[in-house]
């Protein structure tokens, strides 16, 4: 037996687990080929088989570690989504197990995020239906947050900014350029979330109002936790302009209605959030 062949069948059967129950049962070896194995393939997953005690056993311990660690990840990267599964799910594990089986029994080992990220995915297209209003908010909002941690993961120190020059003097920004950094993103929810962003207790047991909110998700740096604000349009609005560098009068110009005083304050508290940073000023 080739090695790299034997771990080949040994990766099908972790993954696939009728095809690793039926190694067990009388006549595998003559239907093999219906499970797409070679006559060589088939000769090593009845070795497998012809142990059933401890190749049950290696099978049942690699699925029990990645229910346990599906759970894990989602109860740390999405808090807030691990309470709503705990209100609707009476098993966890079943509920882990069912997911895993959809995927073929993927593992993403120390990568949290990555299977955080998967499982969200899969629970977006089935929680809301079930949980209610809130529900496909609170999912959008940590699939948000779970992919800008992602994303960050291997920044470049340029691309964060220390906090001396988070601190810019209101008299400064006037004279100033801006553009994003790119450690924040903002996702706009069609419940207003507040309360149970307040009080994790209260998911799905008090009502929302149906009142959109726009929630700024940031990272202000490697060495802190990330952060939720909400904002309202205008800055919301004032964020998406800053994709490019703009002076402080471009951006007075686009946010019509806003007060110097206004846009100052908007600036300054954007900077602090390290979600923009200064830029060159231009020169004609």
């Amino acid at each position: 037996m080739e090695a790299d062949q034997v771990w080949r069948v040994w990766r099908r059967l972790l993954r696939e687990p009728r095809l690793s129950e039926r190694i067990f049962q009388p006549g595998f070896v003559e239907e093999a080929a219906a499970w797409g194995l070679s006559a060589e393939e088939a000769r090593i997953a009845a070795a497998y088989g012809a142990s059933p005690e401890g190749t049950r056993w290696a099978l049942e311990t690699y699925r029990f570690r990645l229910v346990t660690s599906t759970n894990h990840a989602v109860a740390y990267c999405a808090p807030l989504t691990y309470g709503v599964l705990k209100r609707l799910e009476p098993d966890l594990r079943e509920a882990a197990r069912l997911y895993l089986d959809s995927i073929g029994w993927v593992d993403d080992g120390p990568f949290h995020y990555r299977a955080c990220a998967r499982y969200l995915d899969y629970l977006a297209a089935r929680l809301p239906q079930r949980g209610g209003p809130g529900v496909q908010d609170i999912l959008r909002l940590e699939s948000c947050t779970v992919a800008l941690l992602r994303s960050l993961a291997e920044a470049p120190p340029s691309q964060w900014r220390p906090s001396t020059e988070r601190e810019v003097p209101a008299s400064a920004l006037p004279q100033a350029c801006f553009v994003r950094t790119g450690t924040g993103a903002v996702v706009t929810t069609e419940y207003t979330l507040t309360p149970w962003l307040q009080d994790p207790s209260e998911i799905l047991a008090s009502q929302l109002e149906a009142r959109p909110q726009h929630l700024l998700v940031y990272l202000s740096s490697p060495q802190e936790e990330h952060s939720l604000a909400v904002i309202g349009a205008a800055a919301m609005h004032l964020l998406e302009q800053l994709e490019r560098p703009r002076s402080f009068t471009d951006l007075r110009n686009l946010a019509s209605g806003i007060s110097d005083e206004a846009l100052t304050e908007l600036l300054g508290r954007f900077l602090k959030q390290g979600v923009i940073r200064l830029a060159p000023v231009a020169h004609d």
